[in-house]
């Protein structure tokens, strides 16, 4: 039986995801690739992004665990590999070499070295391109990582990790809220110094609680009965997370790694996943219709907010700002829709883009989340 709840809870990160890329680009946080404030002396606009940045990533990766686990349920691991690098590593390496330099190239405009790249003698047309291409990686980090972990689960999975099951589906509320030490050492080690979002240690932990403890249904619900504890903690984490990172500059000091944050991000995913588990579990026309778009959105609205900023920024610099913020979001959404919807159909770009190998796929009805 499909969990709808759990498709629920990423189409609504992912329009959490496009919300918090209009309102990065003009940030006062200091954040790298942005256009910076518009809005003299309204820092409070970057609460939005304090309150959400820390835990929304780190449940997609427990949805992601989740859902591998009930993937494997009915597949094997060969079909597992299979089906995660047609969806996670093509789109996010193949499409990235082929196309990932438009997206560079208008984060190299934002920060203003693109005319440094393009004057420099020593730098030939391959090397400008490569570097363009590294600027365009944006959002597909989560399936880079994502693919990776995928990996790793399907070997874990060959040396029967599945045996820990009986010990996990008897995890209580005490042991959940143990598993934060858990988070905050994972959190600490295999972190990328080169591109901040690769935080492998603390996302892996994400992922592996997903896979091990929450795809259990008697460990939900446990939790759907407790569900007021993890709000409980969560808040004022949450505030503490806020209150200590707030005014800190990303490049420097990146507010989202304190332990506070941390463990926001940990308690507060557990309160998202739990009351939707209790609330959430229901489907309409438009939560399918977002389930089946979302994730088109997801792929391309990251460029299109980019360059939609820049044009602003260049051409209309004058704009009311409520302009400079609306118009992005409306681009973001309803313009990665409508590209999905035509790469979805083109030969070859559907496959190279989006991982689409046909046009439309048999779809088993009332399967589990994959």
């Amino acid at each position: 039986m499909r969990k709808m709840y759990l498709d629920n809870i990423k189409w609504m990160v992912i329009v959490l995801v496009v919300l918090y890329h209009v309102q990065s680009m003009y940030s006062e946080m200091s954040m790298p690739n942005v256009i910076g404030t518009i809005i003299e002396g309204h820092r409070y606009l970057d609460l939005f992004t304090y309150i959400i940045s820390p835990w929304y990533m780190f449940l997609m990766f427990i949805i992601s665990g989740m859902s591998t686990r009930y993937y494997l349920e009915q597949h094997s691991v060969k079909e597992f590999i299979k089906s995660r690098t047609l969806k996670l590593f093509v789109p996010s390496f193949v499409g990235l070499l082929l196309f990932g330099w438009i997206h560079g190239y208008y984060t190299a405009q934002i920060q203003g070295i693109l005319d440094n790249y393009l004057i420099n003698p020593n730098l030939s047309k391959l090397a400008i391109w490569g570097m363009l291409t590294a600027c365009g990686i944006g959002q597909l980090w989560f399936l880079q990582v994502l693919w990776l972990f995928s990996l790793v689960i399907a070997l874990l999975q060959c040396i029967g990790i599945n045996k820990l099951n009986r010990f996990t589906q008897k995890a209580n509320l005490p042991i959940l809220i143990l598993l934060g030490v858990f988070v905050w050492g994972m959190s600490n080690i295999l972190n990328s110094s080169i591109i901040d979002a690769y935080r492998f240690g603390r996302y892996f932990s994400a992922f592996i609680i997903g896979y091990l403890f929450l795809s259990n249904d008697e460990v939900i619900e446990k939790m759907k009965s407790r569900w007021y504890v993890f709000l409980i903690i969560a808040v004022p984490l949450g505030a503490a997370s806020i209150v200590t990172g707030w005014g800190a500059v990303f490049k420097t000091a990146n507010p989202n790694m304190t332990v506070w944050s941390i463990e926001y991000a940990y308690f507060m995913s557990l309160t998202v996943l739990t009351v939707m588990a209790k609330w959430g579990d229901f489907t309409n026309k438009f939560t399918e219709f977002m389930r089946k778009k979302s994730w088109g959105i997801y792929l391309f609205h990251y460029a299109l907010i980019r360059a939609t900023v820049w044009y602003i920024n260049v051409y209309a610099k004058g704009m009311p700002s409520i302009f400079k913020y609306l118009i992005p979001t409306i681009v973001g959404f309803g313009g990665s829709y409508v590209l999905y919807e035509v790469i979805s159909r083109t030969p070859v770009l559907r496959w190279c883009l989006c991982g689409i190998y046909k046009k439309k796929t048999k779809r088993i009805k009332g399967g589990q989340n994959g």
